[in-house]
């Protein structure tokens, strides 16, 4: 177990990189840290820490909703998300991605709603 090792790494990458645009895929990998430790609310306050304008705010949604279906088997939650991703930038991206977590949570009528949406956006 290596968890006590990982822990401080993980506190020295905070320091080091505070206020860079990897301070958020540090708060990440710290939330995954959390979660093998089963500490799932812990994790979902360090997902939450990431801002809209991070390079990693997409993946760290993405993290928080995998929680929400897989930890606390939420699916509203898990699928909120995503709802939110796609208010946020409607794009091919987001709209595949929520229609990807409609399928995953057996919704195939509003999955092929927005895999609709998704290409009538491609060029």
């Amino acid at each position: 177990n290596h968890q006590p090792e990982a822990t401080k790494i993980i506190q020295d990458a905070t320091r080091e990189f505070k206020d860079t645009p990897q301070a958020a895929h540090i708060v990440i990998v710290n939330s995954e840290l959390a979660l093998k430790r089963g500490d799932v609310q812990a994790a979902l306050v360090m997902l939450k820490g990431v801002k809209s304008d991070s390079p990693h705010f997409l993946k760290a949604r993405v993290a928080t909703a995998n929680i929400h279906l897989n930890h606390r088997h939420d699916r509203k939650e898990y699928l909120r998300c995503f709802e939110g991703l796609v208010q946020r930038s409607k794009s091919v991206v987001t709209h595949c991605m929520l229609a990807d977590a409609y399928m995953k949570t057996q919704s195939p009528q509003k999955a092929v709603e927005h895999y609709q949406e998704a290409l009538k956006m491609s060029p």
